[in-house]
């Protein structure tokens, strides 16, 4: 396993979400929704403090 290629692909994978997460509306971001953490913003929260 190489830790700089995994690195890449978690790097990557970041950009794709946040990319993704920066179009939606405040109103989208908030909304609660019936599974996971509730909102985006909470998901999007939790994934950067698990980083």
């Amino acid at each position: 396993m190489d830790p700089l290629r995994i690195y890449d692909y978690l790097a990557a994978a970041r950009r794709r979400v946040l990319d993704a997460v920066g179009t939606l509306t405040p109103e989208e971001y908030l909304r609660p929704f019936p599974f996971g953490l509730t909102t985006v913003g909470a998901t999007v929260t939790h994934m950067m403090l698990s980083e």
